[in-house]
């Protein structure tokens, strides 16, 4: 997307994980990563990576000084999303009593605090809302891989 975006030469180096690539970008062996949050709010505080941009929709909490890349490159938007899943025959009461426990647990304020110093943010939401969230990213990033000239199966 940013190199869609920017026409930017960006190229993919493939790294067998993200600590090594950490290592790389830390060492000075390549000028830019995007890294996880988890990863990177701890070693930008220690000082270690110097972060240009977050890849969110906003500014994160756990390092508000720093643009989100959308502020930086018009159109850009690209969230890292984690859920909960299951198969699709699981009864709708039994995905709302789930749901509505795992929400309950992300609004305790201990938990929010450990979100936000990890710098992730917490959606939180019906089930239902969440599988129109999915169901909207795969199709963005379907015209993102079809602007890229990937072949898509």
């Amino acid at each position: 997307m940013l190199k869609i975006l920017t026409g930017a030469d960006v190229v993919h180096v493939p790294y067998r994980g993200e600590a090594p690539a950490l290592t790389d970008l830390i060492a000075g062996q390549m000028h830019a990563q995007f890294v996880t949050m988890t990863s990177a709010t701890p070693l930008a505080k220690q000082g270690q990576l110097r972060p240009l941009a977050v890849s969110m929709r906003s500014r994160s909490k756990s390092l508000p000084e720093i643009p989100a890349l959308g502020e930086v490159v018009p159109g850009y938007e690209m969230d890292g999303i984690a859920g909960l899943a299951g198969p699709r025959n699981v009864p709708a009461d039994i995905v709302a009593k789930i749901n509505n426990e795992i929400r309950a647990s992300l609004a305790r304020p201990m938990i929010q605090a450990k979100y936000d110093e990890l710098g992730l943010e917490v959606f939180s939401a019906p089930a239902s809302e969440f599988g129109s969230l999915i169901t909207r990213e795969v199709e963005k990033y379907k015209g993102i891989g079809k602007a890229a000239g990937i072949k898509l199966e």
